[in-house]
């Protein structure tokens, strides 16, 4: 599902109009982002948490050549689903 099939199932789901839930999408994006960015974690109560976690650096190498190289320290996004999202997507299985 893309972008604009997930803003359609919204807008269908919530029976208002494709741009109303555009714009619930794209400040939901915003929202996510900032909080992320100031480290803040983000629980959404039966669905899950988003929260950043610190890499350190770390010796890798380029597929390409081989060569070993340094990855800088980033911070990435991790995702724990919750217990009913869980039970949701493996009732289908």
């Amino acid at each position: 599902m893309n972008k604009a099939e997930f803003i359609t199932q919204i807008a269908g789901d919530m029976g208002t109009t494709f741009i109303a839930a555009k714009r619930f999408v794209e400040s939901f994006q915003r929202t996510v982002t900032n909080a992320l960015a100031e480290d803040d974690m983000i629980a959404l109560h039966n669905f899950g948490c988003l929260y950043t976690r610190k890499q350190g650096e770390r010796p890798v190498r380029n597929p390409k050549t081989g060569e070993p190289v340094t990855l800088v320290p980033r911070t990435t996004v991790r995702f724990k689903p919750g217990k009913l999202l869980l039970e949701a997507i493996n009732k289908h299985k």
